[in-house]
């Protein structure tokens, strides 16, 4: 079955079901990560019920002659599971050996077992200060087996260095898609999940997560998978979204600034999405990564940057890089110029629109989502309405405005309707809009 993505290594054989690793200098690792499953058995009711026919975790630090478990793995449902052993003291050194061991076994499907994306690791020696990948295409000869396209740029003390800084890229490969060339495509195997996972390093006090994204590059009001961008402190354990959930209507966040959760769904263009670190996750082990519980649209990873900000995170319209002996900086969007990529010419000092028009403009509308104009919902004033359906967030976010002489926003609103399949009447608190 599928552990991860494409293959996975698999014992079934009769004699002996076991896997060793070289000695290896774990004295500054964490922990053995790996993918999971026991019984390979599928579409019946036979599964394992002999803890006999476990599988044991070993490790050995001289050669082998010696065994000191690390955990036993036994059967506890039909799904693949993500499994983190954290490191003794003991194992911690140089020379150390692993072992996957099953000590008994028949020979059927139920007794089978499976291992995928193992790692084995932790700490970086010296601390990791920046990390930018832009995806471009680079051929480095001194690390054969990385992902093409899926090399960092890391900085240390002021110093390039060139590491394969991405835990696992599952079901993505190096392509070009919606307009742009050198991008990490995501999504083509469906059904597979998707997963693009940095690993551990320290963030200090004034880092942004920035990256540019895309889901399927068209509007849809398909049902679909979105794209769930999070963080782990605990070496993937546990996650959780990197801005989080906050409306009016969660207990939890009342008197807290309303956001929404790091969750993309289907758009037909690309967006930048630019995101101050929270404090909490300052000066310890942070992991970040996309994921897609199982993929049923392509979509498309471009411009990633973690690190300090830019100045005032460039405004939203531009992208923060970094160079070796200097500070970081901005590249701005076209139109947008300076340090901090402020418009070239002036803001439009009001916004009007009467949404009369089948296509609303993009010049006053710089996010549309889940919108058209249309009298789905009836007729508020006259003509047709910017009418909210579909799957997924329902927003519509102006242009940059100039409002230091604007008094007022002022709009004909209504949520839901009577009488009309197509716009139901409002259940609950959370069918709210926010302005």
């Amino acid at each position: 079955g599928n552990l991860g993505f494409e293959t996975a290594l698999h014992f079934n054989g009769n004699c002996s079901r076991k896997l060793v690793t070289v000695a290896m200098d774990t004295s500054e690792a964490d922990f053995v990560q790996f993918t999971f499953l026991l019984s390979c058995a599928r579409g019946s009711d036979l599964y394992e019920t002999d803890r006999t026919h476990g599988v044991m975790i070993d490790y050995s630090r001289n050669g082998g002659i010696t065994w000191n478990a690390l955990s036993e793995l036994y059967y506890d449902g039909a799904n693949a599971r993500f499994v983190n052993i954290l490191l003794p003291m003991e194992a911690r050194a140089v020379g150390t050996q692993f072992r996957f061991v099953q000590p008994e076994f028949g020979d059927g499907l139920e007794e089978q077992w499976a291992v995928d994306n193992l790692f084995i690791g932790g700490k970086q020696e010296e601390t990791v200060t920046i990390l930018y990948d832009n995806f471009s295409h680079f051929a480095f000869p001194s690390y054969p087996n990385m992902h093409p396209n899926m090399v960092c740029v890391v900085f240390r003390s002021g110093t390039i260095l060139v590491l394969d800084m991405w835990q696992f890229y599952d079901n993505t490969f190096p392509s070009n898609f919606c307009g742009r060339n050198n991008v990490i495509k995501a999504g083509e195997f469906s059904g597979l999940p998707v997963s693009v996972g940095t690993k551990d390093f320290v963030a200090e006090t004034g880092y942004i997560l920035q990256y540019t994204i895309v889901v399927l590059c068209e509007r849809t009001k398909k049902p679909h998978q979105p794209v769930h961008v999070q963080y782990s402190t605990d070496f993937g354990d546990s996650w959780h979204y990197v801005t989080p959930q906050c409306t009016p209507d969660d207990k939890d966040c009342f008197g807290k600034e309303i956001s929404q959760p790091t969750v993309h769904f289907a758009s037909p263009n690309w967006r930048r999405k630019t995101i101050c670190v929270l404090m909490f996750v300052f000066r310890r082990p942070i992991r970040f990564r996309l994921y897609q519980y199982a993929s049923d649209v392509v979509w498309a990873l471009d411009r990633l940057y973690i690190g300090l900000a830019c100045p005032e995170a460039c405004s939203g319209h531009g992208d923060c890089v970094k160079d070796a002996g200097r500070e970081p900086y901005c590249i701005c969007d076209a139109g947008f110029t300076g340090p901090n990529c402020y418009l070239q010419q002036q803001h439009q000092t009001y916004l009007k629109d009467t949404f009369a028009s089948a296509s609303v403009t993009s010049r006053q509308w710089g996010i549309l989502d889940n919108a058209e104009s249309s009298g789905n919902c009836g007729h508020l004033i006259e003509s047709n309405a910017l009418t909210f359906d579909g799957v997924g967030p329902k927003q519509a976010e102006t242009i940059d405005l100039d409002l230091r002489d604007a008094r007022f926003v002022q709009y004909h609103a209504i949520i839901g309707s009577y009488g009309m399949k197509t716009c139901l009447p409002v259940q609950h608190r959370h069918d709210g809009v926010i302005l």
